[in-house]
């Protein structure tokens, strides 16, 4: 009779234990998450449509965010951080329109480079809302960023979220017309693919 009890109680604990795993990888799986991938990361001379004699330098990431859980999740705070300062989102004004147009240096003097971040149309107000198992494809520009430095700088994204505080290593490189150049070629194809 021992034995038989034995094998119960075996069995019982295995039961419960494997109850626990999928209770645990379910609870896992159902947790609100938000991936996010860097597209591009650029920083350079820029100004806005509504002020052209003032320059400053901002730094502009293109990334794709994707909620691939059940819950809607949202995005209350944007920082990016290079080395110990961080810099502050710019938030789209409504109204007019809000053109940031970067510029870049070649020898010492700025060179408009004919392109320009449509800002109050994919810029987003602080805070968003990214629905269960959306994706969205943002620009977010910081500036007030100091010249200070030259070529590849380092940094990380810090996004706050409902669903806990996300961070992604980028490289910023500086904004030159060859990129420019390249993108467009890029969006070229893209709407020729989708023709």
């Amino acid at each position: 009779m021992e034995l038989a009890q034995t094998i119960g109680v075996i069995i019982t604990i295995v039961v419960s234990v494997i109850s626990l795993i999928i209770s645990i990888l379910a609870f896992i799986q159902q947790k609100p998450k938000l991936t996010c991938e860097i597209v591009r990361a650029y920083y350079g001379p820029a100004q806005l449509k509504d002020n052209m004699k003032k320059f400053y330098i901002a730094a502009g990431i293109e990334i794709t965010v994707q909620n691939p859980s059940p819950a809607n999740i949202t995005i209350y705070d944007l920082k990016l951080k290079i080395g110990k300062e961080c810099y502050q989102y710019l938030l789209p004004q409504d109204g007019d329109d809000q053109n940031i147009t970067f510029f870049y240096s070649d020898n010492g003097k700025l060179y408009g480079s004919g392109w320009a971040i449509p800002y109050n149309t994919i810029g987003y107000d602080l805070p968003f809302k990214i629905n269960s198992y959306d994706a969205i494809l943002p620009t977010f520009v910081f500036h007030n960023i100091p010249n200070s430095f030259h070529g590849k700088k380092h940094g990380i994204l810090i996004i706050k979220t409902t669903a806990g505080k996300l961070k992604r290593r980028i490289k910023l490189s500086p904004f030159d017309i060859n990129t420019v150049e390249d993108w467009n070629e890029v969006n070229k194809f893209m709407k020729s693919e989708l023709k």
